[in-house]
């Protein structure tokens, strides 16, 4: 056999290779079979759908892409393979290997599925997950989130898969991953949102569940963080402005409970603490010295006396 002739039967060869007989297309027409294709302008010819493509019917003139999650990795493809779930692949995908795994924070359920942002309240911290996890209580958040947010302090999510954290009231608390909010417990306070509940000043007190603390009444007072008030010992005083109970100044004194000293000379002066006596030979008034901004011991509370 000459080299002419040797030639001509390899392209028969190949031709035949990427050919079949025409067929009856149902009725109608004759058409090339699924997984093949007649090119336009030929009446005859059927060629095999390359890889990445498929024919699933009879008399097909061109051949469809895979669809995004399958491929196929032939020639004359009837219909396309999927991706196995956790995985999928681009159009036209022509490979088992350009199946690749979602990435975190999105799924495939299912074979032949495209990877999905998990929804809000769930999260998938895993490449190639089949399914999304519900945020824990204390947590929550967004879509296609690979792992959940802990509620900041003064906020709380008592269910799982939570899409936000609800603000804790006034008058309660609430750390980290909160669950719930805490009442403040009396001698304490909060405002909207808080971490933790603050303590009521020297002075002031207040009951459970507060938002503000109370003043003392006058001829009373209080520690830090009290829940009640106590009554000023003898002879110190206390006013609503004062938050400790003052000594009387020398020359005056105060039973139990007082608001303001009782002089021997004079009237009791709250703001300079002292006895003022009035001068017979003028309007103004001459303050004893006895004061007790002369003294160390004005700012001495009862508790410490």
């Amino acid at each position: 056999m000459t080299p002419l002739m040797l030639l001509i039967t390899w392209a028969a060869l190949i031709l035949a290779s990427h050919t079949v007989k025409p067929v009856d297309g149902g009725g109608g027409p004759a058409g090339c079979v699924p997984g093949y294709y007649r090119p336009p302008g030929s009446t005859s010819l059927c060629l095999l759908c390359p890889q990445g493509t498929f024919s699933n019917i009879t008399g097909a003139t061109e051949c469809t892409l895979c669809p995004a999650g399958t491929f196929s990795n032939a020639q004359g493809a009837k219909q396309c393979l999927p991706c196995p779930a956790g995985t999928s692949s681009p159009q036209g995908s022509n490979s088992a290997s350009a199946c690749v795994q979602c990435g975190r924070g999105t799924y495939a359920p299912v074979e032949g599925s495209l990877c999905a942002l998990c929804p809000n309240g769930t999260f998938a911290s895993a490449k190639g997950s089949t399914a999304c996890t519900p945020c824990g209580p204390g947590s929550y958040s967004t879509a296609g989130r690979p792992s959940c947010i802990h509620c900041p302090g003064g906020t709380f999510a008592p269910t799982s898969g939570s899409v936000s954290c609800q603000r804790c009231p006034n008058g309660t608390s609430a750390p980290t991953s909160s669950t719930s909010c805490t009442t403040c417990p009396a001698g304490t306070y909060s405002t909207t949102n808080s971490a933790a509940c603050a303590r009521c000043v020297r002075g002031t007190f207040s009951s459970a569940g507060s938002t503000k603390c109370t003043l003392c009444p006058a001829g009373t007072t209080s520690d830090l963080g009290a829940s009640g008030c106590y009554a000023c010992r003898p002879d110190t005083f206390s006013t609503p402005q004062r938050s400790y109970c003052a000594l009387c100044p020398p020359g005056s004194s105060a039973p139990s409970g007082s608001s303001t000293c009782t002089c021997e000379n004079g009237v009791f002066d709250p703001v300079t603490v002292a006895c003022v006596v009035e001068t017979s030979s003028a309007s103004s008034t001459a303050t004893t010295a006895s004061t007790m901004s002369s003294t160390s011991s004005t700012a001495t509370t009862a508790s410490t006396i």
